[in-house]
C-alpha cells in the first residue's frame, strides 16, 4: 500500500510540468505596505510625545521617517494641535542605520545634548516605531543620538512603556 501510495505521489510530482528556471531578478525588496510611516509629534502640557501617522502610502526606512519629522508638521498636523521640539535640521542630514546588537544609531547635524527632552523623545520614538512596523521589538530596541562628534546612551522610547 506504501509503494502504491509513493508511486502515486512520484507520479503527480513527475507530471506537473514545472520546469527548473535560472534566478528571476525582481528588483529592490519593498520597505513597507502601510499608509504611512508613524512620527511622534509633541502634544498637550506639559508637553508629551504621541504618534501619528504621515500619509505617504508606504512606510519607508527609518532614516525617511526622520527626514520627514526633521522637516516640520504638516498643516493638518499643526490643526490638530501637533508640534515640534526639533530645531531646524537639514534632512539630508539626518540618517539612521539598521538596528544591530538592538541598538538603531541616528546620525544627526547637531550634538545631542542640544536638544530637549522632548526632541530627543520625537526622534528616538519615530526610530523605534518604524523600527517596530519593519519587525523589530519596540520594547527592547534601544535608539542612540550621535552628531558633531558626540555619542549619546543608548535610550528606550518612553512612549513604549
Amino acid at each position: 500500500m506504501k509503494r502504491i501510495a509513493l508511486a502515486a505521489v512520484l507520479l503527480v510530482l513527475a507530471g506537473c510540468g514545472v520546469q527548473p528556471t535560472d534566478v528571476v531578478l525582481a528588483g529592490k525588496a519593498p520597505d513597507g505596505i502601510a499608509r504611512g510611516p508613524v512620527l511622534y509629534f509633541v502634544t498637550g502640557e506639559p508637553g508629551q510625545v504621541r504618534p501619528t501617522i504621515r500619509e505617504t502610502g508606504r512606510l519607508g526606512t527609518v532614516t525617511e521617517a526622520l527626514r520627514l519629522l526633521a522637516a516640520g508638521l504638516t498643516p493638518a498636523e499643526g490643526a490638530a494641535g501637533f508640534r515640534t521640539e526639533l530645531p531646524f535640521l537639514t534632512t539630508e542630514q539626518v540618517s539612521a542605520g539598521t538596528p544591530d546588537g538592538g541598538i538603531v544609531t541616528v546620525q544627526l547635524p547637531v550634538p545631542p545634548s542640544t536638544l530637549s527632552a522632548l526632541a530627543s523623545t520625537q526622534l528616538v520614538c519615530t526610530a523605534v516605531g518604524i523600527s517596530a512596523m519593519a519587525g523589530a521589538n519596540a520594547q527592547k530596541l534601544m535608539v542612540q543620538l550621535s552628531g558633531s562628534g558626540e555619542v549619546g546612551k543608548p535610550v528606550l522610547c518612553p512612549a513604549n512603556g
